[in-house]
């Protein structure tokens, strides 16, 4: 991914130890976008950069809590600038969760995390992948940002809701879910893996998100980021 910086991005401080929050000279606070540090695995002592300033450029308007979601640079230098949510990512001080990025940007945030991963760097000494096939585990989970992988037995669709169903039981296993508003980023994101809608069933695929106990585990998928296709035999070049 190419950042195109045409006006200077904003000069900002942190304004907590772990430096998820950032504040300007007004007081107006900004939040890193399209990662999400637990706070059970930031250790401020091991941070070498918890204390730095960064340059903003906005990813989204406020949220309902005032906070301006951002992408953060550290060197705002158009040659070659490096997100610092990326610089997170792949030292395991943060988990991918996509919600403003574009589909470049998202593929280099995941392979980002994927690094961290396969290094068990950070968080991932730690921090687990679920199988889609302990619905059990997944319900203890519930109210947590979560990846799972599983094969996809079924897929389902009404007017409102398209359904990937993970389990023969829509009362017990894992099903994820999307709006049938997001249809069209969906349908151009599995389009450019040479993919359709119908040939998702049976692969493996890995979702993220907040999990909810709704007649079993439940992601609801809001960004085609939060859906990975990793079995792509015969996808279409």
């Amino acid at each position: 991914m190419t950042l195109q910086i045409e006006t200077p991005p904003e000069l900002l401080k942190p304004s907590l130890p772990c430096c998820e929050r950032y504040q300007n000279q007004l007081g107006q606070t900004y939040i890193l976008t399209d990662i999400l540090i637990p706070a059970l695995h930031f250790d401020p002592q091991t941070s070498e950069d918890h204390s730095l300033n960064v340059h903003a450029l906005p990813a989204a308007s406020a949220n309902r809590w005032g906070e301006i979601p951002i992408w953060a640079l550290q060197d705002p230098s158009p040659r070659s600038p490096v997100l610092e949510q990326v610089k997170r990512l792949e030292e395991g001080r943060a988990i991918f969760a996509p919600k403003h990025a574009t589909s470049d940007c998202a593929h280099l945030l995941y392979k980002a995390e994927a690094n961290a991963r396969s290094a068990k760097r950070g968080l991932w000494k730690e921090t687990h992948i679920y199988s889609s096939a302990q619905p059990d585990v997944l319900i203890g989970k519930a109210g947590q940002y979560v990846i799972a992988r599983g094969r996809l037995l079924s897929l389902g669709k009404t007017a409102r809701t398209r359904y990937l169903n993970f389990g023969r039981s829509w009362k017990h296993d894992v099903t994820a879910t999307i709006s049938t508003k997001r249809d069209v980023i969906f349908s151009q994101y599995l389009e450019k893996q040479g993919l359709d809608w119908p040939d998702l069933e049976g692969r493996v695929v890995e979702v993220r998100g907040y999990i909810s106990n709704d007649d079993g585990p439940h992601f609801e998928l809001t960004h085609p980021g939060q859906l990975v296709v990793l079995d792509k035999r015969n996808a279409k070049p």
